[in-house]
């Protein structure tokens, strides 16, 4: 098959058949994200900081916004084939807590009481997730926003499978954003702890949305690439700017990056469409069995390959060892790959077992 007919062959329903390559493309960059972080607070090596820097300006914590777009679009095809609400809370929530509290608790007593020498309350308060929406611990944020997700996704699946679900979707969107401004402005600490979740809310509201178009197959309509495309221009137009920098814009431009700075995880999700479309259409162009392999089984353990290696990273930050290293952040990559396949091992006969019954 030619390159031009395997164009001609990729539809929505092609999102689907790279969902597996394109979680493990998520959990990989968002691992490799946060050691570029952690290197540009080192500018000994000016070849290396600048290439980190340029890998924070171009991906940066985009991994997110794909993995929960994939979710929604995950949860819709869950919901679909089968409609039955208690077998759905029941399949997803143990998917997520039974690897979470197998792990969580020996983490949690590492990281608070034999590092830094915390009492037990703490490991209460960060295994709960508690600790996150009223101190701002941001360690494994990740898992209490699914959680909550999956549990008002029932309303959401709803929302898609209304007789305007586009423009309910749109309303909804347009409800949050205003919501979160009056958060915002009301208690301006209080956001600034939890805005890394909940204004991602929507990415994931528009994977459950695209979920119906995947599920039913349907045609990749110009619209969809178009507003796959504007993402990615709207961040070679931030790039730009900020290369720039404001005190060289004019007053009109300078503002518009003021405002696209400000909604820069709104545009962040916008970002990611166009990031997933161009990865589909790669990963459906190109041979590559090796590389979709590997991401295929990266994809399998992406929820244990987060907690486990955000965790070993979050006990490395805190020691006095250099997190900004190569050497032991390849330390930490070497250890949350077996842990994470040990864990994914015994919660997966766990979960068997729990819903066989």
């Amino acid at each position: 098959m030619n390159l031009k007919q395997k164009l001609k062959n990729i539809d929505c329903g092609t999102f689907s058949t790279y969902r597996g390559e394109l979680m493990g493309l998520a959990i990989i960059s968002i691992m490799i994200f946060h050691f570029t972080s952690d290197i540009t607070r080192d500018t000994a090596s000016p070849l290396r900081y600048s290439l980190c820097s340029w890998y924070n300006s171009l991906v940066s914590s985009i991994g997110v916004e794909v993995f929960l777009f994939l979710s929604g679009m995950g949860l819709y095809f869950s919901l679909r084939n089968k409609p039955d609400i208690h077998a759905f809370y029941r399949k997803r929530l143990v998917r997520i807590l039974i690897p979470y509290m197998l792990y969580a608790p020996i983490a949690w007593i590492i990281i608070d009481c034999v590092i830094s020498h915390l009492s037990l309350a703490w490991v209460v308060y960060d295994v709960t997730m508690l600790s996150f929406w009223f101190q701002g611990r941001k360690t494994i944020w990740f898992i209490t926003l699914i959680l909550i997700l999956y549990m008002v996704f029932p309303l959401i699946y709803n929302l898609v499978e209304s007789r305007r679900p586009t423009l309910n979707t749109l309303i909804t969107f347009a409800v949050i954003a205003f919501i979160l401004e009056c958060y915002h402005r009301a208690n301006p600490a209080s956001y600034d702890m939890t805005s890394i979740a909940l204004t991602r809310i929507p990415i994931f509201i528009a994977g459950a949305y695209f979920g119906r178009k995947v599920y039913e197959k349907a045609r990749l309509t110009p619209p969809m690439v178009i507003l796959a495309l504007a993402g990615l221009a709207l961040k070679a137009v931030k790039l730009y700017f900020n290369h720039i920098g404001l005190r060289n814009l004019p007053a009109s431009l300078a503002t518009l990056s003021q405002y696209m700075s400000y909604y820069s995880r709104y545009l962040a999700a916008w970002y990611s469409l166009g990031l997933i479309l161009a990865a589909t259409v790669i990963l459906a162009l190109l041979p590559m069995k090796r590389l979709k392999k590997l991401l295929r089984a990266a994809g399998k353990l992406s929820l244990e390959l987060y907690i486990v290696h955000i965790t070993i990273r979050r006990m490395l930050v805190l020691s006095p060892y250099p997190v900004q290293s190569l050497k032991w952040y390849c330390g930490v990559i070497l250890l949350t790959i077996p842990v994470s396949l040990l864990l994914h091992h015994v919660s997966d006969r766990i979960q068997q077992k729990l819903l066989s019954r």
